[in-house]
C-alpha cells in the first residue's frame, strides 16, 4: 500500500556519486595545482629583493609569463574537465550504464555538483595560495597584524560593519558562483541534448540567451544602488548577488532534471 511505502534517503547514494566523481578528477587535477603552486613559488623566490636584483630581467620575464598561462590552463582545464565529464556520464555512452544503476537522476546531479563543487572550491584555494606564493617577498606587509586592524577600524567606522563579516559575505559570495558556474555546465549541455544537429551552435544561443536574461536580472536589482555611498552599496550589491546566484543555481538544478527525466535525448 502507499501508506506503507519508505521514504528513501538519498543522502548514501548522492555521496558514492560523489565520491565517484571527485576521485575522476585526482589524477588530472592535482599534478596541475601542485605544479602551479610550486611555479609560483619558484617565481616569487627570484622576485625577492637580493635575488632579483642579480637575476636576469628576460628569465624573470619567462618565469612570470609560465606562472601566468600554468594559473589560466588551470582554470580551463577545470572547466573542461567538468564539462567533458557530466557529458560523458550524463548525456552520452556511459549514462546508459549510469541511470541503470539504484540511482535517482536527482541523485547523480546533486552528486555530480558536490564533487565538482569541492574541486572548485580546492581550485580557488590553489589560487590563493599561489598567489601568495607569488608575492612571498611581501609578506611581512600582507600579514602585517597592526596594518590589517586599522583596516578593520576604518571600515567599522565607514560600514557599521565588521570586516570579518565582509570577509565571510566575499567567501559566501564565491562558493554560489562556484555553484552557478557547474551548474550552468550542466543545464547548457542538457538543454542543448535536446537538439541531434548543431549542438555547438546550439549550445552557443543558449550561452547567450542565459547571459542576456541573467544581465538584465542583475541590472534590475542593482539599478537603485547607484546613489547610495560605496561601502554600503558593495555589501548590498553583494548580499543581493549571493540571493541571484542561489536562486538561478535552483533553477538550473530543476531545469536540468526534468529535462533528464522527461525528454532525454542520448548521443549514440
Amino acid at each position: 500500500m502507499l501508506g506503507n511505502k519508505k521514504i528513501r534517503n538519498p543522502f548514501p547514494r548522492i555521496g558514492l556519486v560523489c565520491k565517484y566523481e571527485f576521485l575522476s578528477g585526482t589524477r588530472t587535477f592535482v599534478p596541475v595545482y601542485l605544479a602551479t603552486m610550486v611555479l609560483c613559488l619558484i617565481t616569487g623566490i627570484f622576485l625577492t629583493e637580493r635575488i632579483s636584483a642579480v637575476s636576469n630581467t628576460t628569465f624573470l620575464a619567462i618565469l612570470g609569463t609560465a606562472c601566468g598561462l600554468m594559473s589560466f590552463a588551470a582554470f580551463i582545464l577545470t572547466i573542461v574537465f567538468i564539462e567533458k565529464r557530466f557529458k560523458k556520464g550524463m548525456l552520452e555512452n556511459e549514462a546508459y550504464l549510469n541511470l541503470s544503476l539504484p540511482v535517482t537522476i536527482t541523485e547523480h546531479i546533486l552528486g555530480r555538483l558536490l564533487a565538482y563543487f569541492t574541486w572548485g572550491c580546492i581550485y580557488i584555494a590553489t589560487s590563493i595560495i599561489s598567489g601568495l606564493l607569488l608575492a612571498c617577498s611581501q609578506w611581512n606587509r600582507i600579514f602585517n597584524k597592526s596594518l590589517f586592524e586599522n583596516a578593520a577600524t576604518q571600515f567599522y567606522k565607514d560600514s557599521g560593519m565588521h570586516i570579518l563579516s565582509l570577509l565571510l559575505l566575499v567567501a559566501l559570495f564565491v562558493l554560489t558562483l562556484i555553484l552557478l558556474a557547474v551548474m550552468f555546465i550542466f543545464f547548457v549541455n542538457t538543454a542543448a541534448s535536446l537538439v541531434k544537429k548543431c549542438r555547438m551552435l546550439v549550445e552557443i544561443a543558449i550561452i547567450i540567451i542565459l547571459f542576456i536574461i541573467f544581465g538584465n536580472i542583475l541590472h534590475a536589482a542593482f539599478e537603485n544602488l547607484y546613489g547610495i555611498g560605496d561601502i554600503s552599496a558593495f555589501i548590498m550589491g553583494l548580499k543581493r548577488f549571493i540571493l541571484i546566484n542561489l536562486g538561478t543555481v535552483i533553477l538550473d538544478i530543476l531545469g536540468t532534471i526534468a529535462i533528464l527525466k522527461f525528454r532525454m535525448n542520448l548521443e549514440a
